[in-house]
């Protein structure tokens, strides 16, 4: 919808409102975002707040990811698969539970889907690379302030739907530059070639258990950076040669002794290209 439809909308549920007061509100909302928002997010937003996060019309259509906002009940994403995770198995008062994560993206950002119960079961069938598709999904917000958009019972999950691979941008162009990663980044994506790695070391935890990690140097054009792979991202890291190009997908930036310093875990992708 449009954002005038959008405010058509809200006029028709809340007819005590005028068409200058909602477009004030929503004004508002953009400037609390120092821009982040669209007029058409602003106005979904000031839609949910008025009580009306649960009308179709206003809700479930294909809308992009920088349009999301925690609240909206009924949401269309298309996006293009960056990260997959299996299926993890938890205890809950009803009985096991069954959850799994994935980041996708599209022309305006990138995204974490959720997906619960029955739904996790997809994730072992969704691909690296992959488009998807997520029907009537949810927004909320991760304990970490991040919005994610959550898979549940009513949502209908299409892998590579029938649309124009051109549509949506390939997973390299998803990647930032080494001197374009900054410290008040939580997570980045990032392409460049393996200048030199350190074999695996292995510790002890604090709970005696074994840990493992490598050390590696990144550079591209613009630099380099070192990147800390942990545990069985060493393993697999192990594996890759000095002169090959990689891409590391949601790794994690943090400063060590002094430099920046990518590290690269379980929520992270890694995906080697060709030796140089």
């Amino acid at each position: 919808m449009k954002a005038e439809e959008i405010v058509q909308e809200i006029l028709s549920e809340c007819p005590g409102s005028t068409h200058k007061e909602i477009m004030n509100a929503i004004e508002l909302k953009k400037t609390q975002s120092n821009g982040y928002l669209t007029t058409e997010a602003a106005a979904r937003l000031v839609a949910v707040e008025l009580g009306l996060k649960n009308r179709p019309s206003v809700f479930s259509s294909s809308i992009n990811i920088n349009q999301l906002i925690a609240g909206f009940n009924d949401v269309t994403i298309t996006g293009r698969v960056l990260l997959t995770k299996p299926p993890k198995t938890f205890s809950k008062p009803q009985g096991k539970g069954k959850v799994a994560r994935l980041l996708i993206g599209d022309n305006t950002g990138t995204i974490k889907v959720v997906m619960w119960d029955k739904k996790a079961d997809l994730a072992e069938k969704i691909q690296f690379g992959q488009i998807l598709k997520v029907e009537h999904g949810y927004i909320r917000l991760s304990w970490q302030g991040e919005t994610e958009l959550h898979v549940g019972e009513r949502t209908n999950v299409v892998i590579a739907p029938p649309i124009t691979e051109g549509n949506l941008p390939l997973p390299s162009e998803f990647m930032q530059t080494i001197e374009e990663v900054e410290e008040s980044q939580r997570r980045v994506n990032l392409k460049g070639t393996v200048k030199g790695k350190r074999p695996i070391n292995i510790f002890k935890r604090r709970d005696e258990t074994e840990g493992r990690v490598l050390k590696m140097v990144l550079e591209d054009e613009t630099g380099e950076i070192p990147v800390a792979f942990w545990n069985q991202k060493a393993i697999e890291a192990s594996k890759i040669e000095k002169g090959t190009r990689i891409m590391l997908i949601n790794a994690r930036v943090k400063k060590h002794a002094g430099l920046l310093e990518l590290q690269v875990g379980e929520d992270s992708h890694v995906e080697a290209q060709e030796s140089s």
